[in-house]
């Protein structure tokens, strides 16, 4: 599957989702985490966190751009207020789902994932392909 910026082998993203889940994340274990979203698990393996762009590593499992979400999703964003770069973060949003207790499952991406947002991310992602 091709997204926006990214390229992704295998997700079960969708079949979660329709188990009832208020909302369905991706996340894979990156190298620089400070560049992404990401997901900080507890001991048991449940999402208990959402941080974006951590300036100290807390985790190194980054989402990927990959978001599913009911109509609850729309009260959650109501409640968050902008960071400190202006926007509304989406990872404020899966938090406070979170928080508020609906159901928020974490899918950790079990084929390869690629950031292809950069020239030389491309020709990687296109040696993957062929």
């Amino acid at each position: 599957m091709l997204f926006n910026d990214f390229l992704i082998e295998e997700t079960k993203l969708v079949e979660l989702y329709k188990e009832g889940f208020d909302c369905v994340v991706g996340a894979t274990e990156v190298r620089n985490p400070s560049s992404y979203g990401v997901v900080v698990f507890n001991e048991e393996g449940r999402a208990e966190r959402f941080v974006e762009k951590p300036k100290e590593p807390i985790s190194n499992w980054a989402l990927i751009g990959v978001y599913l979400f009911n109509d609850k999703v729309f009260d959650a964003v109501r409640k968050i207020k902008p960071s400190w770069r202006g926007e509304l973060e989406i990872t404020d949003t899966i938090q406070t789902l979170l928080t508020d207790g609906h159901k928020v499952s974490v899918q950790k991406v079990q084929g390869w994932w690629k950031d292809t947002g950069k020239p030389e991310d491309l020709l990687e992602a296109n040696q993957l392909i062929l």
